[in-house]
């Protein structure tokens, strides 16, 4: 029963999306007209984007049955608008009234659930935790930052290859020093610490480094085992699951690695054609999890590939690890050396 209800306040959140964030952005402005005398004109447009932002997100939450969801976008969502001189009165006033403004919109016992999870995220804590901390390779991982901090690619690459030399394998490079630190870059965004373009020249520096280590990863022997790697929909974060297809490679698996933005329609096609003992799905945005399912949906129901395992993993899994049974998936792994293990034990029937 309470699925449905929660099924229903998201359908409607989605069907009205836009028209509530107007009403709530009209409300806000006026208990805070100060608002616009902060921020002027742009102040209007930028109360508006914030509550739809805030809707869809706690849609995807409703529709999940996971407040710790929103949970989650409101710790993240406070944290960057503080560091951009936006005070959390601000946002915690726009939740408010959002919370208010669904008593009029939804049937009460989907405001009633609504409004709860909109109280998960105003009591949601920040934390600003360094992603280098923890990693076993943490004093090459600052080196390799700090020299892609400085547009120093020919250091950074150097600093990889001499750990190679030194002995440190491949996929700990990878975990250790790619993740973390694609982890500490989008950190740093987030604090408003570097920019966009500095973020992007990071991401490209580490994804061109990573294709030097293309002939070792390609010389493993084969295993007679294949695996589609791909991006769900129009998620863009890609270099999760292009370390997740290059730890299947280096395990002896043929790999389909299909990256970004690819339409469902045509990987479900590739699926069929080629069929792989096992599909990885990665996600890292929230609003990507219902296409995830939909598409994980349209291959469990194709009848040339019903029998193949699907896995899903990325950031949106970091702290809410059973959403994968809602995608209907058979397992998430939490990085790209698990994912190959995971595979192993689900294609070989030791996993059920």
């Amino acid at each position: 029963f309470m699925s449905s209800v929660l099924e229903r306040a998201a359908d409607r959140l989605g069907a009205q999306r836009r028209e509530i964030a107007l009403r709530v952005a009209e409300k806000h402005l006026e208990r805070q007209p100060e608002y616009l005398d902060r921020f002027g004109p742009a102040g209007r447009t930028r109360c508006i984007e914030d509550a739809d932002f805030h809707i869809q997100y706690l849609g995807h939450a409703l529709r999940f049955a996971t407040p710790a969801l929103f949970a989650s976008y409101t710790a993240w969502a406070r944290r960057v608008l503080e560091k951009r001189d936006i005070p959390w009165a601000d946002l915690q006033a726009n939740l408010e009234v959002l919370r208010d403004e669904l008593a009029g919109v939804l049937e009460a016992d989907e405001a009633a659930a609504a409004s709860d999870y909109i109280e998960t995220g105003l009591a949601a804590e920040t934390d600003d935790d360094s992603f280098l901390a923890t990693s076993p390779r943490e004093p090459l991982a600052r080196a390799y930052l700090a020299a892609l901090l400085r547009a120093d690619r020919r250091s950074a690459n150097a600093l990889v290859a001499e750990a190679v030399r030194e002995g440190v394998s491949i996929g700990d490079i990878y975990l250790y020093v790619f993740q973390p630190v694609q982890r500490e870059i989008g950190r740093l965004w987030q604090n408003n610490e570097i920019t966009v373009a500095e973020e992007h020249y990071c991401t490209a520096s580490t994804q061109a480094m990573m294709a030097q280590f293309y002939p070792q990863i390609l010389a493993a022997p084969r295993v007679g085992r294949k695996v589609v790697v791909a991006c769900v929909g129009s998620e863009l974060h890609e270099i999760g699951t292009r370390m997740v297809a290059d730890f299947f490679e280096m395990e002896g698996w043929d790999g389909i690695y299909i990256g970004a933005n690819t339409p469902s329609s045509a990987l479900v096609e590739l699926v069929c054609r080629e069929r792989p003992d096992l599909v990885a799905l990665g996600v890292t945005m929230t609003y990507h999890l219902d296409t995830a399912r939909t598409l994980i949906r349209r291959l469990r129901s194709d009848q040339r590939c019903t029998d193949v395992k699907i896995i899903v993993g990325g950031y949106v899994f970091q702290r809410h690890e059973e959403l994968w049974r809602s995608l209907g998936a058979d397992g998430c792994a939490a990085d790209a050396r698990r994912a190959v293990a995971l595979g192993l034990d689900l294609v070989d029937g030791t996993r059920r």
